[in-house]
């Protein structure tokens, strides 16, 4: 009998917790839902931005056919690329002096 009590007592308290959660998400979804109503034009003007970006990207990406030196990037962005580069030819010759 005292099993039976238990069992019933978990049981609610897992019903209780399983709504307690979907309370919790249908409460972010109904938040999430305003700030996109609230901020829509914003939205849509940074998405048209960086759909133009990617474009552009893609084309200078396209134009540059391996060629990164031509690529129009910020300073430390070229700083960056050129450390990795580097960082492949030191590993290149590495792999070279042990073979």
């Amino acid at each position: 009998m005292e099993i039976y009590r238990v069992g019933s007592v978990l049981v609610l308290l897992a019903e209780f917790t399983l709504l307690l959660l979907l309370g919790f998400v249908f409460m972010r979804l109904v938040y999430w839902d305003s700030l996109l109503n609230d901020k829509r034009p914003q939205w849509l003007a940074q998405c048209r931005n960086l759909t133009r970006q990617l474009r552009i990207l893609r084309r200078q990406l396209s134009s540059a056919d391996g060629a990164w030196n031509r690529l129009p990037v910020s300073p430390r962005f070229r700083k960056k690329l050129n450390w990795i580069r580097w960082v492949g030819k030191a590993m290149r010759l590495a792999g070279a002096a042990r073979s």
